[in-house]
């Protein structure tokens, strides 16, 4: 069943996790279940695309990382870039 999930592009671990909260034997659960969580989860491209933007703005890399990680992976580049420089002018305080 895991190698039919990941066949649709789910990733193993993933897999796991929405077999193990559904029990593992109601395929529709799972895939519900996979569904929501890939919805939770912005692709590890989405988070390097907002890096590589806040980056290019001027923001180091780590605060950038910071930010996401405080604000959340799905907030906004304008609301990122808020958090970084509040946080760059606490620290000249």
């Amino acid at each position: 069943m895991i190698h039919h999930f990941m066949g649709m592009g789910f990733s193993r671990g993933t897999v796991i996790d929405a077999i193990n909260e559904n029990g593992g034997d109601n395929e529709e659960e799972i895939m519900e279940t996979l569904l929501a969580l890939t919805a939770e989860k912005p692709s590890s491209e989405e988070n390097d695309e907002i890096l590589s933007i806040l980056v290019d703005m001027g923001f180091t890399f780590e605060e950038a990382c910071t930010a996401i990680d405080k604000c959340g992976p799905k907030a906004e580049i304008g609301d990122l870039a808020d958090f970084i420089s509040a946080s760059q002018l606490e620290d000249e305080i």
